[in-house]
Parts: structure tokens; C-alpha cells; sequence
């Protein structure tokens, strides 16, 4: 894959012991793959809390159909995994206790070489709830990947749950 010329940009504002970036995006090759905007407390004068996680956050961040081997190339990085990358992440809630919500998908993908059918094309989708964990990665009908917990819990942990009724489609994501 050749690197294509990759451009980022964003507005940066920081005020009021508060960042927030605005108008983010990331193009490749001249098109937009990922638009956003974020916003998060930050106060570096104070060094005992200069990311105070009980503060409000948001986050929003939508990708379509970028070229994760163009990404990667053009940083430099040969890509284990090749295919066009689309999701959807919104968070707000405290970083402590974030609250998320995303979903993701790959087209025309290959994992390690490893072409991967369009009917064996996975699926993530993530939702968390102060902090609470609840996420499914799968191929319809083929297998599931379900994790469950509290990441910032005492003490933190996380479930996992593995149906694999079509082993061989789990087995084309590995090396």
C-alpha cells in the first residue's frame, strides 16, 4: 500500500481550566476519514489534579470507510490489518466513570493476509455505563465475543463469553 499524504487538523482551545478541540479531522489522499470534537477539564497549575477524572467530559468522533493500510503507511507502519474502518463513538460522564457508546464495522478486510469474506466481516459494539462495560464483537451467526465489567471498580474486572459455532471465521483473525 502506498502512503498517501495524511492531514490533521483541529481547532485547540484551552480556557477555564477546560481543553476542548474542535473540527478535528483526519483526511487521506485528500478525503475525510474521521471528523470529531472533544472536551475535557485540564488545569496545569494544579500539579495534584492537572486531569481532574471527576469532571464533566464529551467526545464525539465518526470514521467512514477510512483505509486502514493507507493510515498506517502513512505514518510509516506496515498494517497486520488491512480493510476500510467505519465507527461511531460518543462519551461524556467523568473520565472516572465515562460513559460510551460505539459501534464499529470493516469492509474488504484481511487480518494477517488473510482475506477475509464479506459474510465473515465483523462487528463491534460497545456500551458503557459509568464505567461499566458491556461489549459484543462478532460475525453474525458464526461467532461472538462478549465482555462484561467494571473497569474502574475496586476491584476492577472484566467477564468474557465465547460462542464459536464457525471456528474456521474466528481462526481468519489471527495470525
Amino acid at each position: 500500500v502506498a502512503a498517501e499524504k495524511a492531514k490533521l487538523g483541529a481547532h485547540i482551545q484551552w480556557g477555564d481550566a477546560r481543553l476542548t478541540i474542535t473540527d478535528l479531522s483526519l483526511a487521506i489522499a485528500g478525503e475525510q476519514v474521521v471528523k470529531g470534537e472533544a472536551s475535557i477539564a485540564l488545569n496545569p497549575a494544579n500539579q495534584d489534579a492537572m486531569l481532574p477524572l471527576d469532571q464533566p467530559m464529551s467526545a464525539q468522533l465518526v470514521c467512514k470507510n477510512a483505509d486502514i493500510a493507507q493510515i498506517l503507511a502513512s505514518a510509516g507502519i506496515a498494517a497486520p490489518v488491512t480493510g476500510k474502518l467505519s465507527f461511531d463513538l460518543t462519551g461524556s460522564g467523568s473520565i472516572d466513570h465515562p460513559d460510551l457508546r460505539a459501534t464499529a464495522s470493516l469492509s474488504g478486510a484481511a487480518f494477517f493476509g488473510h482475506p477475509v469474506p464479506d459474510s465473515a466481516e465483523p462487528l463491534l459494539d460497545v456500551t458503557m455505563k459509568h464505567g461499566v462495560l458491556d461489549t459484543a464483537a462478532a460475525v453474525a451467526d458464526r461467532w461472538s465475543l462478549k465482555a462484561h465489567g467494571d473497569l474502574f471498580g475496586k476491584p476492577e474486572g472484566i467477564d468474557l463469553s465465547l460462542d464459536a459455532d464457525d471456528l474456521q471465521a474466528l481462526v481468519l483473525l489471527t495470525p
